[in-house]
C-alpha cells in the first residue's frame, strides 16, 4: 500500500469518525430538548386539565345544590317521606330537573337507596340501587340529607352527573 493510500484511508476514516460522533451527539441532543419539550407540554396539559376538572367539579356541585334547593326538589321530597308515597308520581322529575340545570344524568334517590326517578333511566323506579347509601357524599341542602357528584362520566357525554337522597324525617 503506497503513502498516499494510507493517507486517503486515515483522512477518509477520520471523516467518518467525526461525522458519526457528530451525528450521534445531534442525535442524544435532539433526543433530550424533545423529551423536555414533551414532559413541559405533558406537565401542561395535566395542569389544564385538573383545572377545568376541578371548574367543572364545582360548576356540577352548584348545579347540584341548586336542584336540591329548588322548589320541585322540596315537592319531591315531600311526597316521598309520606306514609305511603306515590313514587309514579314523579318518574319525569329528575329530566326536568336535568335538562333545566345542564345535566345529563340525574337520580333523585330515597332514604332506603330506591330510585324515585333517573333522568338517565327513566324505567328505574322503586330500584334499590346497592350500596347507594354508603358512597354519598354528605353535602347538606334543606330537603335532601347529602347531594353525590358521579365521579365518572362517560367520554362520549359533555355533560356531568348529579344523584340526591331524600332526607327522612330524623335523618337531619
Amino acid at each position: 500500500m503506497t503513502f498516499r493510500t494510507r493517507l486517503l484511508v486515515v483522512f477518509a476514516g477520520t471523516i467518518v469518525a467525526a461525522v458519526a460522533m457528530i451525528v450521534w451527539i445531534v442525535s442524544v441532543s435532539t433526543a433530550r430538548v424533545f423529551e423536555q419539550l414533551d414532559a413541559e407540554r405533558t406537565a401542561a396539559l395535566v395542569q389544564q386539565f385538573q383545572k377545568e376538572f376541578v371548574l367543572r367539579g364545582e360548576e356540577i356541585a352548584g348545579a347540584a345544590q341548586r336542584i336540591a334547593d329548588s322548589d320541585a326538589a322540596l315537592r319531591v321530597a315531600i311526597d316521598v317521606n309520606r306514609a305511603e308515597p306515590d313514587y309514579s308520581l314523579h318518574v319525569n322529575d329528575a329530566t326536568a330537573l336535568a335538562s333545566s340545570h345542564g345535566l345529563d344524568f340525574l337520580e333523585l334517590v330515597a332514604g332506603d337507596g330506591s330510585i324515585v326517578s333517573s333522568a338517565q333511566w327513566p324505567r328505574a323506579l322503586r330500584i334499590k340501587k346497592p350500596g347507594s347509601l354508603s358512597r354519598w357524599t354528605g353535602n347538606r341542602s334543606p330537603h335532601f340529607s347529602s347531594v353525590r357528584i358521579c365521579p365518572t362520566m362517560p367520554h362520549w357525554r359533555s355533560k356531568p352527573c348529579a344523584s340526591a337522597q331524600w332526607a327522612t324525617p330524623g335523618s337531619m
